[in-house]
């Protein structure tokens, strides 16, 4: 069947259009705060999703048999999106070609899948760790044009004038369509990782490399703002004992490694569920979700006595190193804000500086 410039033109710029849209897809989904392997869900549906649409506009070969830039789109997903993308959208693309019928459409369907394998391989074994250039996507548009092999299936009164006219012009695609895609998703990619760059410097202690007081706020406010099912949370404030000596006697350098020795040892001692963050100066916070009073007192003797036995030394002298640690307990029905917390720790902290250092005070639960 002759094929219309015109018509050409206009699927062509149709499907670029639709990848156009999916690239900035892709970016809003990689920007979002949902766990990786849901990203790629997302990831899955939109590609299957643009798969679909280009199959509404395609070229016409021949009764039954299209052509269109659905295999890049399922290619680029298994690429970029990882594994669950690139089942998800093989299935659904597949799905609809199948449903959309014709003598093409077993040649079609394999070719969706194909293209989904080859894009995970690609993303599998030769996609760079770093940044992606135009040789890495014009080699991946090459693999995704291997999914052309699925043109064997076709009939045989279509097959040869696939082979000869169709199919050189689908392995072009494949290649400028990897580049173009491939190129705007990089693009986002990269976007994004120097958003989080900033966004982590912005909330992080270049010092001790914890959150810093900005990045403990928000971190700890989503917590308490969220259902508490009857736990008890406590705060603990420690304030490294006579700092001011340290950095006298021994010099600021000494005092800066001191502080570093104490972030390491929170680090160390406390698990993942606990906030840490260096809430200025010589002054660490740790927020324990979900802790009884007897299970925070454990943990913050287990701080006090960590750091006490660290063994901070300069230059062979051994440097005395302890923390006073105040501490609060917030109620299950308590809506005390981070700020009440912290005022309460830091009076606590207060009478244990003021009852000799080097040792854990707690302030009056916070019960409202």
């Amino acid at each position: 069947m002759p094929m219309n410039p015109v018509t050409v033109l206009t699927t062509v710029m149709f499907g670029a259009g639709i990848m156009a849209l999916l690239a900035i897809s892709y970016g809003v989904i990689e920007r979002s705060r949902i766990r990786p392997f849901w990203r790629s869900i997302f990831h899955g549906m939109f590609f299957g999703a643009g798969a679909i649409l280009v199959m509404l506009k395609p070229i016409q070969l021949g009764e039954g048999v299209i052509i269109d830039a659905r295999a890049i789109i399922v290619g680029i997903a298994a690429a970029f999106g990882g594994w669950p993308a690139a089942i998800l959208s093989g299935i659904i693309a597949g799905a609809y070609r199948a449903y959309h019928g014709g003598t093409g459409a077993p040649s079609g369907v394999i070719g969706i899948f194909m293209a989904a394998g080859l894009g995970w391989y690609w993303s599998w074994r030769l996609k760079p760790n770093g940044e992606i250039n135009i040789r890495d996507t014009a080699t991946l548009g090459a693999i995704l044009a291997l999914y052309t092999i699925s043109a064997a299936l076709l009939p045989k009164e279509v097959f040869f004038q696939a082979v000869t006219t169709v199919v050189p012009v689908i392995v072009a695609g494949c290649i400028f369509g990897a580049i173009a895609m491939g190129s705007l998703m990089e693009r986002e990619r990269r976007y994004i990782y120097s958003e989080r760059n900033w966004r982590e410097s912005a909330l992080t202690d270049p010092l001790t490399d914890l959150p810093n007081r900005r990045g403990f706020f928000e971190k700890v406010n989503r917590a308490l703002s969220a259902p508490n099912h009857g736990r008890t949370d406590a705060l603990l404030i420690l304030d490294a004992d006579h700092f001011k000596r340290i950095n006298d006697t021994h010099g600021h350098p000494v005092g800066d490694a001191a502080l570093v020795l104490i972030a390491e040892k929170l680090k160390l001692i406390l698990d993942e569920e606990a906030s840490i963050c260096r809430l200025g100066g010589e002054e660490f916070a740790v927020f324990l979700p979900a802790t009884s009073q007897p299970a925070a007192n454990q943990i913050a003797e287990t701080l006090r006595l960590g750091i006490r036995k660290a063994g901070f030394t300069h230059d062979g002298v051994t440097v005395p190193l302890s923390v006073s640690i105040g501490a609060v307990m917030r109620s299950a029905a308590s809506r005390a804000p981070l700020i009440s917390l912290l005022r309460s720790a830091d009076n606590a902290l207060y009478y244990a500086k003021e009852g000799g250092r080097n040792k854990v005070v707690f302030a009056e639960p916070l019960e409202s």
